[in-house]
């Protein structure tokens, strides 16, 4: 059944046919069942008489005299295939005869299955043989498809009006150069589709077209018109992927506190190199140091990295205000029409947590089940009115705040996406002050550790909070008083 199935596509020439019917006519002789002979001669005269029948349907049908002449030919050759597949299926039968029983009923079940689904086969080629009578040219029809993008691939466009123009064969010349001039819009209504298409949420698009030369062109508001290279089918087209290029130029649309800075946010992608000179302001008018970082996942076909969201690190103090610069390109080289200044807006949520003493005076220790969903801060008020704060990273379960010496009172977690559950003890340090290092003991890398904070070089929250000896919620030229004095061994 297996090489049965294979070949029935593989045209049969006439000297194989010929051959075939001499061996039917040879083996029919041998054949001492008189039911099988009927059956036989039965069989044959059904492929005859289906044969006429295909070709009368041809003769009439509005092909041209080489689609006609193409049909003809399919047809003799589904003629021979039938004709060879009964010699074989009436092989099988004689060859069974001997087998009874079990067998014989697995071989019946066998022929039965073969000769149904035989039939199946038999009609679809000969309806498609058939389907050549439409007016066209009779070809497969072959997918061409693909997406719409902007910028980055990613970044799909929908609702894109695709249109699909079609150069006939008849204007294709050997060289597969069509006549451009012959272009027409594809009327997709003959084969019961539609064109033009609208691209759906994924900025996809499809059809199932005959041969010929093919080109997309792609319209939508607030772009440019785009089209796609002429493109011969067959062979299928499916990675016909084209982005688009908006007509206005980039705005920045927002920018949102997060802990260490602010996440700046623009309409459109941009190129990362030019998103530079920014000016960014505290609430009390000082101009904040920064460094700008992004995220390199979303690339242009070519690799190239654009990103409409950038983190704008400030250590030095919270941003409440960033200054972008017209020279700020967006990913196709537009530039911004004019510098923009936006104000830092604050969407972070708060909530207070219950303290746990186990000791009156001691770290604080913040656990969140399940970690926690985004970045943070974790902020403690002790009894004299000082606070300190410590930053927490998404995904993180702990925090501790090391004590100052005084006792907290309370406790209040911040974040955009505030943690599910979150629990605050109040337990007995582990930490030695001035252990800046946390080796075990103070030594002169405390005091070098120190002398980086006061400069501004180290701005880890953990680190600021150990070495804000003198409790008073910021670390100032009085805790280096205090750990010289440690040091000296004159304090503890």
């Amino acid at each position: 059944m297996e090489y049965i199935i294979e070949d029935l596509d593989r045209p049969v020439i006439d000297d194989a046919s010929f051959e075939a019917w001499k061996k039917l006519d040879s083996f029919t002789e041998k054949l001492n069942n008189f039911d099988t002979v009927v059956g036989v001669i039965n069989d044959l005269w059904d492929i005859e008489d289906s044969d006429n029948e295909l070709r009368d349907k041809i003769q009439a049908a509005d092909m041209t005299p080489a689609e006609r002449a193409e049909a003809q030919k399919k047809a003799s050759e589904l003629k021979s295939d039938r004709q060879m597949f009964l010699l074989l299926t009436t092989c099988f039968t004689v060859a069974t005869a001997a087998y009874a029983g079990p067998p014989a009923l697995v071989f019946s079940l066998i022929l039965g299955a073969i000769t149904t689904s035989s039939d199946f086969f038999w009609n679809m080629r000969m309806a498609n043989i058939l389907n050549c009578g439409t007016g066209f040219s009779c070809n497969w029809c072959i997918d061409p498809s693909g997406y719409v993008y902007e910028a980055v691939t990613q970044n799909r466009v929908s609702d894109v009006t695709a249109t699909a123009y079609w150069i006939s064969p008849d204007y294709i010349n050997e060289n597969g150069e069509g006549d451009t001039s012959k272009a027409v819009v594809w009327d997709a209504s003959e084969y019961a589709q539609m064109n033009p298409v609208l691209t759906d949420e994924a900025g996809a698009y499809a059809w199932d077209v005959p041969e010929g030369l093919w080109q997309v062109k792609y319209e939508k508001e607030g772009y440019k018109t785009a089209y796609s290279d002429w493109l011969p089918v067959p062979p299928p087209q499916t990675d016909v992927n084209v982005g688009l290029i908006s007509t206005e130029a980039p705005r920045v649309e927002s920018a949102v506190l997060i802990p260490g800075g602010a996440t700046l946010n623009f309409t459109q992608y941009m190129q990362p190199e030019t998103v530079k000179n920014l000016t960014v302001t505290s609430a009390d008018g000082k101009t904040l140091d920064y460094t700008v970082s992004y995220s390199s996942d979303e690339t242009a076909p070519d690799g190239t990295v654009y990103a409409k969201s950038y983190i704008v690190n400030t250590p030095d103090g919270t941003p409440d205000s960033i200054t972008v610069p017209a020279d700020a390109l967006n990913y196709a080289g537009t530039p911004m029409a004019a510098s923009s200044t936006v104000k830092v807006a604050d969407s972070r949520e708060s909530v207070s947590v219950e303290l746990s003493y186990d000791e009156e005076i001691g770290d604080v220790v913040v656990t969140f089940d399940p970690p926690a969903p985004a970045d943070g801060t974790v902020t403690v008020v002790y009894s004299d009115g000082t606070t300190a704060t410590v930053t927490f990273k998404q995904g993180d379960s702990e925090v501790t705040v090391p004590t100052n010496g005084k006792k907290p009172v309370s406790v209040t977690v911040t974040s955009a996406i505030l943690p599910e559950k979150a629990e605050a003890h109040v337990v007995k340090s582990k930490a030695i002050r001035g252990d800046l290092n946390s080796s075990g003991k103070v030594d002169v890398m405390d005091g070098v550790i120190m002398q980086r904070i006061l400069a501004g070089l180290e701005t880890d929250s953990a680190l600021i909070a150990l070495a804000n000896l003198d409790g008073a919620g910021k670390v100032d030229v009085k805790d280096g008083v205090i750990m010289q004095r440690i040091l000296a061994g004159l304090e503890s």
